[in-house]
């Protein structure tokens, strides 16, 4: 504007340049960014499932000590014949016996398709416990560790003494756990 003050004038301001886009490895289309993780902790875990199994196959067949068979074991039968009904089930067992439905629902889901022998309680509960050192690993990853920091910690959960003798019985400390 001629003959206005220099306060008054517009100013120009440049537009801003536009990129084209890019393609690179680390521009991954949206539906792909979940994809690679689950399956990274989808392996993790068959990995560590198979390795529980192929460590512990000797304790498979073996009767449920008295907590596992007279409560957990016991009260994922009761789901099996009673459904999500928790009144049934708790006017049938006491209420020291109670155990949470999450874990018994589940195992009661997993002996309605596979059937209700020690062998498939037991590979149930190496199944859900082997979650543990996954979400261990998990953990360490976010918390900034790289790959062997994360290697590590799942080495050091499945080798911790109490892990493996917690793992054999059918209860839910280890499940627990896991889902903390």
């Amino acid at each position: 504007v001629r003959g206005a003050a220099p306060s008054v004038a517009r100013r120009v301001v440049p537009a801003m340049p536009v990129r084209p886009p890019t393609l690179s490895i680390d521009a991954a289309p949206a539906h792909e960014t979940w994809v690679l993780p689950v399956f990274r902790w989808l392996g993790l875990w068959l990995v560590v499932c198979a390795g529980l199994l192929v460590a512990l196959h000797s304790v498979l067949r073996d009767a449920h000590y008295w907590d596992a068979g007279g409560c957990y074991v016991h009260e994922a039968r009761l789901h099996l014949q009673n459904g999500i009904d928790l009144n049934k089930i708790r006017q049938q067992l006491p209420w020291y016996l109670l155990r949470p439905p999450f874990y018994t629902g589940l195992l009661s889901l997993f002996m309605r398709v596979f059937g209700t022998s020690p062998i498939f309680t037991h590979v149930f509960h190496i199944l859900f416990c082997a979650l543990l050192p996954v979400a261990s690993s998990g953990i360490v990853k976010g918390m900034g560790g790289d790959r062997r920091a994360q290697v590590l910690a799942v080495l050091l959960c499945v080798s911790t003494s109490i892990y493996i003798a917690q793992i054999t019985i059918v209860q839910t400390d280890l499940p627990a756990a896991t889902l903390v």
